[in-house]
């Protein structure tokens, strides 16, 4: 059995540059690499990566380019409020 690394979640985004702009002012994110159409994004700590895609590009399955249709992302913190 291969050992696994570290696991990834991936988003598809309407708005690549919103959506990247939402969770690195909100979250301690970097941007790690940005293409124009793909961000990935990782924590200072280097324990969390978020994977944001345009869902429109050719790369994305076209089954996959609709918007969301029950699907969330938990992000556990010490203070919601702030």
């Amino acid at each position: 059995m291969q050992a696994l690394n570290r696991i990834m979640t991936n988003i598809c985004a309407e708005n690549l540059e919103d959506t990247k702009n939402f969770y690195t002012r909100l979250f301690d994110f970097s941007i790690n690499f940005d293409s124009g159409w793909f961000v990935h994004l990782i924590s200072d700590n280097k324990n969390l990566e978020l994977g944001i895609i345009q869902r429109s590009h050719d790369l994305v399955p076209a089954a996959f380019q609709n918007k969301p249709n029950g699907f969330y992302i938990t992000f556990v913190v010490d203070n919601a409020d702030t």
